[in-house]
């Protein structure tokens, strides 16, 4: 975000990280470790001030490792081989009728259609 600066020390209340970055003006002003963990950046000048943090490509890339992973225990979870095996079992049975008069049935179903 962007914001009225007039100059002095600039705290983070997040760990020290060096991807933590304050522009005034365009300059960039380095960060220090603050309280022993926290960041902070002395910046002696005043001006339109922007921090940023700059994100690892290393996220987004385990994020796509992790979205992988959902799709793969959702499709584990739903077990579509399961539905396969039924549907295959369905198609190869085959129906004997045990009835004398078998033939007359099967006729007469055929000629109503």
């Amino acid at each position: 975000s962007q914001s009225s600066f007039n100059g002095g020390t600039v705290h983070v209340s997040a760990l020290f990280n060096e991807r933590w970055q304050l522009m005034i003006d365009g300059a960039q002003i380095a960060p220090r470790v603050a309280f022993g963990a926290t960041t902070a950046f002395d910046a002696p000048i005043a001006g339109s001030a922007e921090l940023h943090y700059r994100t690892s490509v290393l996220r987004y890339l385990l994020l796509l490792l992790q979205a992988f992973v959902w799709l793969a225990l959702l499709i584990i979870a739903a077990n579509v081989s399961r539905f396969r095996v039924r549907l295959r079992g369905v198609s190869s049975q085959s129906i004997k009728l045990l009835s004398e008069n078998a033939g007359q049935i099967l006729k007469s179903d055929r000629q109503d259609k």
